[in-house]
């Protein structure tokens, strides 16, 4: 919009601060409906308590995931500084497909008979090589994140692991 603003004017550079406001409410929505999904699906596969996949009798959505999604959101909305939030969540999504990419490359080397309805293109001796090159990627886009966003994705990642092994311990129904 400010780029905008210095070549075009202030007017146009308003219009354009609007779709910005419209596509970051569309992003974020998408997100909402995603991970509360998601945690259904995860509930669904009993990696996290049965209660968070109950699906509402008229609405027929998971409305306990999507109320926990809800109110995560709410926190995140009252720190208040945008551009952080933006890039815990980045980080966050980057994290997830460094585990996507990781988990391709070590299920060809140790389930090489697996059958599998997609295939990943340009693969040396069966391993992946976009697999390969994402996860370098994914690497050097890690490292230029500020400390105080890496210490919130390390304290929330703690917080997951610890949740899901009490979990699975049976020590949280």
């Amino acid at each position: 919009a400010s780029a905008v603003e210095i070549s075009l004017g202030n007017y146009t550079s308003n219009f354009i601060s609007l779709i910005a406001l419209f596509a970051t409410a569309g992003t974020v929505l998408g997100m909402l409906i995603f991970v509360s999904r998601m945690i259904y699906g995860m509930s669904a596969d009993r990696v996290l308590p049965r209660g968070l996949g109950e699906v509402h009798t008229r609405t027929r959505t998971p409305h306990f995931a999507i109320l926990i999604v809800m109110a995560i959101a709410i926190l995140f909305v009252m720190i208040g500084d945008i551009q952080f939030v933006a890039n815990v969540t980045t980080l966050g999504a980057l994290v997830t497909f460094m585990f996507v990419n990781s988990s391709v490359i070590i299920l060809r080397a140790t389930k090489p008979k697996l059958k599998r309805e997609f295939k990943v293109p340009l693969n040396i001796k069966n391993y992946p090589i976009l697999c390969l090159i994402a996860l370098v990627w994914i690497s050097f886009l890690l490292v230029q994140f500020k400390v105080d966003v890496i210490n919130v994705g390390l304290i929330v990642s703690v917080f997951g692991l610890g949740f899901y092994m009490a979990y699975k311990r049976k020590l949280i129904a």
